[in-house]
């Protein structure tokens, strides 16, 4: 896989800003994915010096030291927490067996410098429920990331059941975390870069990303 990493990089017309970790499925269940993470530092190091190493990740292996240790060693960490609760991450995120929510929050808890990305539905299956807010609110002030991006869905769903909220209240979350500010390490950033067709949508990282697809390994 590194090998056509750096081949499509001499491909390029122009270094890429980051190198990203994603795939279709979640990257760290690679059952090489922290000899990965080396092996594409140190091309970065060696090809793109100025490039960026970043994951996207669901969480699901925060756990697990091992990645953890991983994901320590990549520049831009994002990992998703779309769920404040057990009860929402059971019915929202729909985990697979086996995975425990307190195991995930312990695991974010204990890594520095990582980005939380959360996504927020209306709807009857949405997390927008006032009382979830909260729980939302209080695990990230848990976690103490370096910031955090809040976003929803911009495509359409197999379901009824998931909408867009108005941009008014993804504003108001945006703006009630905002109010905690300082939690004793580092600042929290709220980054609101456009709203298009009544929602509010944060952008990731930038435009010229190369993304690294690690397929899906279910172990």
């Amino acid at each position: 896989m590194v090998l056509a990493v750096e081949a499509a990089l001499g491909e390029l017309d122009e270094p890429p800003a980051y190198l990203t970790f994603s795939g279709n499925g979640e990257p760290t269940l690679h059952p090489d994915f922290p000899r990965l993470v080396e092996a594409v530092r140190k091309l970065r190091d060696r090809l793109v010096p100025d490039a960026k190493t970043a994951l996207l990740s669901n969480s699901s292996r925060a756990g697990d030291a091992v990645i953890r240790a991983a994901i320590s060693r990549l520049d831009r960490p994002i990992l998703k927490l779309d769920a404040g609760n057990e009860t929402v991450f059971r019915s929202f995120s729909r985990p697979r067996a086996g995975i425990r929510y307190d195991d995930m929050i312990a695991g974010l808890e204990a890594m520095r410098g990582i980005t939380l990305q959360s996504l927020f539905c209306a709807g009857p299956r949405g997390n927008l429920e006032e009382a979830h807010i909260a729980d939302w609110i209080d695990k990230v002030k848990q976690i103490r990331p370096r910031d955090v991006q809040i976003y929803t869905i911009s495509r359409p769903v197999p379901t009824k059941a998931l909408a867009q909220p108005p941009a008014a209240a993804m504003l108001g979350i945006r703006d009630r975390l905002q109010r905690g500010g300082n939690h004793g390490r580092g600042f929290l950033r709220y980054r609101n870069r456009q709203v298009s067709r009544g929602t509010a949508q944060n952008l990731g990282i930038g435009l010229r990303d190369f993304f690294i697809g690690i397929n899906h390994y279910a172990g």
